[in-house]
């Protein structure tokens, strides 16, 4: 059928504001709805997926600028569809069309958002500061739940499993640690020749016939910091400043944010079950407040 005045030009905006695509329906163009609608999950998908191969930097803002295309030619074009009077359409489609388009498209989405392997996570504490800051975008990989030491990892809150945060792990089931003066000190479960064959001799302190590594991750990861200005004075969390030793039970793993005077981590509720992993970090989206992270991949292991 050919294109009528009677087709409403805000309308069909307004269906295009709601589900992108939406507004060739009513105009009657189901391959154009499609298109439109899937380019932009595919467009997002594609620099997720690229940001966790190479540093993207600010091409980053070229996924931006792309939707932003999309989006405006799409509005465009329904305006030019509307005023073409000669435009031929497949055929009418009715409002019941209209809604169900608009469910199946909110419904896909959300599969999409449950089932990616990549999901897209907001850092909104400074518990890991400065390896990631407040409004880091990040990119997580669901796929990677494997378990290091040293390595970044999501994971469910083992006292709220409807909470994720993100931390380093610092210890593996079997290994013992404990915290002196701020200092973590560190036993391997591979043991003493392992430690004395792997780690610099002067990180190395004998307790009770042990070799425990002290501070093992400080010098690898620069973002692991403490707070000068937090003091043992009575007034804070003893276990900042003093842990007592403890072996990693099977199938746990012990985490520790690398703002350590500033973190909820397993010093206060215990170590983390391995069955709660979500993944691991890949790299940087985008801060809004600080754009000269953007892209930048994360160094999680």
């Amino acid at each position: 059928m050919k294109a009528t005045a009677t087709k409403s030009k805000v309308i069909a905006l307004v269906l295009n504001v709601i589900a992108m695509g939406s507004g060739y329906i009513y105009l009657g163009n189901l391959k154009k709805a499609l298109f439109s609608f899937f380019l932009i999950p595919l467009t997002i998908l594609s620099f997720f997926f690229f940001s966790t191969v190479i540093s993207l930097g600010y091409l980053v803002i070229l996924m931006y600028v792309i939707l932003l295309f999309i989006y405006l030619y799409v509005f465009y074009d329904v305006l030019v569809i509307i005023k073409n009077v000669n435009s031929k359409y497949l055929r009418s489609y009715s409002k019941k069309h209209i809604f169900l388009f608009i469910f199946l498209g909110y419904a896909l989405n959300l599969l999409i958002y449950e089932f990616n392997p990549l999901k897209l996570y907001q850092i909104s504490s400074p518990s890991m500061s400065n390896t990631l800051e407040i409004n880091d975008n990040i990119i997580v990989n669901k796929l990677d739940k494997d378990i290091k030491r040293g390595k970044l990892i999501v994971f469910k809150y083992p006292n709220d499993l409807s909470t994720e945060y993100i931390k380093r792990v610092v210890a593996l089931s079997g290994d013992i640690l404990f915290i002196k003066n701020k200092s973590l000190f560190l036993h391997l479960r591979e043991g003493n020749a392992f430690i004395k064959e792997h780690y610099p001799s002067n990180l190395i302190h004998v307790f009770k016939g042990k070799f425990f590594i002290k501070n093992p991750y400080k010098n690898k990861y620069v973002g692991i910091h403490n707070d000068k200005s937090v003091q043992n004075d009575g007034l804070q969390l003893i276990e900042l400043f003093t842990f007592d030793e403890i072996k990693i039970k099977a199938n746990h793993y012990f985490v520790m944010g690398d703002n350590r005077d500033h973190s909820n981590d397993s010093r206060f509720w215990g170590s983390v079950p391995n069955k709660n992993t979500v993944g691991s970090p890949e790299s940087i989206l985008i801060n809004y407040n600080k754009l000269n992270r953007t892209g930048k991949k994360i160094i999680t292991k």
